[in-house]
């Protein structure tokens, strides 16, 4: 199951984060042609005393995304894009402030109980 992880600042804008997520897992269906049922995407918030950063008041957004190999290039590239895209968006943030990271694995590294 591919999944999208955000690491964020925890700004208060929880309504807005709430959309963000919603709309990160429609592109992450969309794109990878999924079913309704796979993907998920995380949020995860730190304070921004918390957060060792560069000072820009702005922050970063820093996204991991996990999926099994085998996607075409095209395809990765294209949900990197989607997904800066939709962040930028909601979060009223700078293109060059989001950073996607896409970590492949075999398939046999997923395990699901039985």
């Amino acid at each position: 199951m591919p999944q999208i992880i955000v690491h964020s600042e925890n700004d208060g804008r929880a309504r807005v984060k709430a959309q963000l997520v919603n709309a990160l897992r429609a592109c992450l269906i969309e794109t990878l042609e999924l079913r309704p049922e796979q993907g998920q995407v995380m949020l995860y918030e730190t304070l921004p005393i918390h957060r060792a950063v560069d000072g820009d008041k702005n922050g970063m957004i820093f996204v991991e995304i996990k999926m099994v190999s085998g996607r075409t290039d095209e395809m990765k590239h294209n949900l990197a894009d989607g997904i800066i895209e939709i962040i930028s968006q909601e979060m009223e943030l700078e293109k060059s402030r989001v950073m996607c990271l896409i970590e492949e694995y075999e398939a046999k590294a997923y395990i699901i109980g039985k």
